[in-house]
């Protein structure tokens, strides 16, 4: 899900649209309506991905949709039933950064000093 998003604000900057979006304007409030894409079931995610584009009004908003379009929802390399998180109780793809949030939230390494190349 962060890398999701993470790619699609990158993009965002990528082609320009950096400003607009940090207007906090009808382009922030239209794109950032795709980063929570994944949340959706697979199933759902082509047609809410459809009713967003049709709302896209310029040539800048239509490369973002079209690089989605691309990379992500007609992809060769992931499906979108392989990053739709949706009904997924782990929604990262670091199960290391997961693996030690939950140790420093049980306090388990208060007094252990780890030597870093084991991590």
């Amino acid at each position: 899900m962060f890398h999701f998003s993470q790619a699609l604000y990158r993009h965002i900057k990528t082609i320009g649209l950096k400003t607009a979006y940090e207007a906090n304007g009808d382009v922030h409030s239209l794109l950032r309506k795709t980063f929570p894409l994944p949340l959706l079931p697979a199933e759902y995610i082509p047609e809410a991905f459809k009713q967003l584009k049709k709302k896209s009004a310029t040539e800048m908003t239509n490369n973002y949709f079209d690089y989605v379009e691309q990379a992500w929802m007609k992809s060769s390399i992931w499906s979108i039933e392989a990053w739709s998180v949706y009904g997924r109780s782990i929604r990262t793809n670091n199960k290391y950064v997961q693996f030690f949030n939950i140790i420093i939230k049980m306090n388990i390494l208060r007094n252990v000093c780890l030597n870093k190349s084991y991590l």
